[in-house]
């Protein structure tokens, strides 16, 4: 099954990938941070919903990202 990692949810606010953590075929762990995302005066760090095989990247570093914005594809592995 893959499952879409999609961003911060604050109110329309919206910002920018700073770092990107994993690549196309890493393993990610639930709870591990997969991407940073600076909003005004702030760097959120996006963690991963789900352990799994990430498949594809949907952003860049630099990219403008926007609450629900996909960031990730992840092939979810080992849950439920």
């Amino acid at each position: 099954m893959l499952e879409y990692l999609r961003s911060f949810g604050l109110g329309g606010v919206g910002g920018a990938v700073r770092l990107l953590t994993y690549l196309k075929g890493d393993r990610v762990s639930k709870g591990e941070p997969i991407a940073e995302v600076e909003i005004e005066k702030a760097v959120l760090v996006i963690e991963s919903p789900y352990s799994g095989i990430v498949k594809e990247i949907l952003v860049s570093q630099g990219d403008s990202v926007y609450p629900g914005s996909g960031l990730v594809r992840v092939e979810v592995v080992g849950e439920g």
